[in-house]
């Protein structure tokens, strides 16, 4: 028992000293790691400090410091978001011409601090309603923040005084400021490109000369009613060949053009050249799909004048808005900016002499084959001729002397 015990308390000394060893190799090594690390350090700030580096400094990374760029993160992502929203909403042309189909005609037809036009491009819209203390004041809105700004009638009379002046200044201001803080309109607004004259290839334009002019011309057949009297500033040479092509649009649309409705078909042709089309298929009119004019004929009380009755900044008779440019590749004011009217006017300038040519071109087959069928039959009328002589010499050869 007692050798048992002896031999226990030897393995255990050993294997003591065995782990102290173990520790004491692990310490030294250790000890070189460190040893090794620091001269590596050294070196490194030694080769920073010669290439004129900036020192490094490596950090750790807690969970506090890990949250916090998170955030970061996560807020700039959120503003890059908002800021891609916004570029969307500042260059959204069909809900800024939504915006500024809503003005009224209560709104347009009086003389305010603004036009319909600059609200619109600042994110405003018409609500249609008006202020109950004023039925003169009309009442707009934002979708965004749900902003009201109260837009006053100022009468003719009172327009150049100083205090008129500076509520216009006012009101300039206000565009932005009447937004609230957060909205994005009140730090920016739509580009002044956002509004120009749609159209630039010649399709679109006789589109719009035809499709609208037939449209016009149909609502008014269905319910019995005509075209009033237009004004239109149009030279002589420039109405033949509306007339000429109105003309001969109905005759390919197989419909019969009879003496009265002669004139009404070349007003409808002269209505969409000078940028208006059919209010509804049910209700004979016209509206301008740029300005949003509208105007029913049975509410015509005199002469339709077709330019001036576009709003001023409208793009079919605004150069500045319009920014548009002749299609006509070969005309020498190309580059010169024209608005949609003058634009119309250069399509038509180009249909009619493609018509002329392809009627001349149509011309010169048929009498070139005329003149092939004369010379047929004249070689056949010969030929007849020569036979009948044959056989009168056959006749003289058969028949007896005596008889």
């Amino acid at each position: 028992m007692e050798n048992t015990k002896e031999n226990n308390e030897t393995v255990i000394m050993q294997n003591a000293e065995e782990t102290k060893e173990s520790q004491a190799m692990q310490s030294l090594e250790k000890e070189s790691v460190l040893q090794r690390a620091e001269v590596l350090i050294r070196l490194v700030e030694r080769i920073r400090a010669e290439t004129k580096l900036l020192p490094a400094s490596i950090a750790k990374r807690t969970r506090e410091r890990a949250e916090r760029i998170e955030k970061e993160e996560a807020a700039k992502k959120a503003r890059l978001n908002v800021t891609i929203n916004e570029k969307t909403l500042f260059n959204d042309r069909p809900a800024f011409m939504k915006r500024l189909k809503s003005f009224s005609v209560r709104f347009i037809n009086k003389e305010r601090p603004l036009t319909a036009l600059d609200c619109a491009k600042y994110g405003w819209k018409d609500t249609n309603c008006v202020d109950n203390t004023n039925q003169t004041t009309c009442i707009l809105s934002c979708d965004n923040c749900k902003s009201k700004m109260y837009v006053v009638e100022v009468n003719q009379k009172y327009k150049y005084k100083p205090r008129v002046i500076q509520a216009y200044k006012k009101y300039e201001q206000g565009l932005s400021e009447y937004h609230k803080e957060d909205c994005p309109w009140r730090n920016s607004h739509c580009d002044d490109k956002i509004y120009h004259f749609p159209y630039l290839f010649l399709k679109e334009g006789l589109e719009q000369f035809k499709g609208e002019a037939r449209s016009i011309l149909s609502a008014c057949k269905a319910k019995g009613e005509t075209i009033p009297t237009l004004k239109y500033p149009l030279d002589d040479k420039m109405l033949t060949k509306v007339k000429y092509l109105a003309s001969l649009y109905e005759k390919e649309n197989c419909s019969e053009i009879e003496k009265d409705s002669k004139e009404m078909i070349d007003s409808a042709y002269l209505l969409t050249v000078f940028g208006w089309s059919s209010l509804h298929e049910g209700i004979p009119g016209i509206q301008c799909n740029l300005c949003f004019k509208r105007k029913a004929f049975n509410c015509m009380d005199s002469d339709f004048d077709v330019f001036n009755q576009h709003r001023p900044y409208c793009p079919w008779i605004n150069v500045t808005i319009a920014n548009a440019f002749s299609p006509n590749l070969t005309s020498n004011t190309q580059n010169i900016k024209i608005n949609g009217i003058d634009w119309m006017k250069d399509v038509i300038y180009i249909e009619y002499f493609i018509q002329i040519r392809r009627e001349d071109l149509s011309l010169f087959s048929r009498n070139s084959q005329s003149k092939k069928f004369e010379q047929v039959r004249q070689k056949i009328r010969k030929s007849h001729e020569l036979v009948d002589s044959w056989m009168m010499d056959l006749d003289k050869i058969t028949k007896p002397e005596n008889a």
